[in-house]
């Protein structure tokens, strides 16, 4: 009977073990969002000892500055670490690694809002390889485009598709723009 139990604790424990983390967080709704790749930006922190928390970008000649949400930016870019509670550390070494990047690192940013005219916060920033780029949307498609992977191979080149994503970026450009 005793080695029964040990054996049924065993299994338990290696159960558990195996389990990958879940966890039952929401998102917040999301009034507006733009996707910009901003012709210059850096990113600042507000307290010379604390982390990146701000993004400085800038778009034909105008200045915008936004908050960097960290768990908007963690769900975005390794949600695992919010599951496993891990997002701060997370989100502090993915913006030291970007920052080192800067000023020749082309980035594409996401910036959100939860009411419409809200403060826009940024929930999302990648370096941009656009070749690397083109090579997953040819496989996977383009979730930034919202294209399939046969629509993408229709720009023929990584030069097309970077010439598509820009174009959209302007786009998004002039929707933030007239909101202001």
């Amino acid at each position: 009977m005793r080695i029964l139990l040990t054996i049924l604790f065993v299994l338990c424990g290696q159960v558990v073990l195996s389990c990958a983390a879940i966890a039952d967080y929401i998102v917040p709704p999301v009034a507006e969002d733009y996707t910009l790749i901003p012709d210059s930006w850096k990113l600042t922190k507000t307290s010379l000892l604390g982390d990146f928390d701000r993004l400085e970008v800038i778009h034909k000649g105008k200045t915008y500055v936004w908050t960097i949400d960290r768990f908007l930016l963690a769900d975005r870019t390794d949600s695992n670490t919010i599951c496993c509670g891990t997002y701060m550390n997370f989100t502090r070494n993915y913006l030291e690694k970007i920052s080192k990047a800067q000023p020749n690192g082309v980035v594409r940013v996401e910036v959100v809002t939860a009411q419409k005219a809200g403060e826009l916060k940024v929930a999302g920033i990648w370096l941009v390889d656009f070749k690397q780029s083109w090579d997953r949307a040819i496989q996977q498609g383009s979730r930034v485009l919202n294209l399939s992977a046969e629509e993408v191979r229709k720009f023929k080149s990584p030069e097309g598709y970077e010439r598509k994503i820009r174009e959209f970026s302007n786009q998004q450009w002039d929707r933030l723009a007239s909101r202001q």
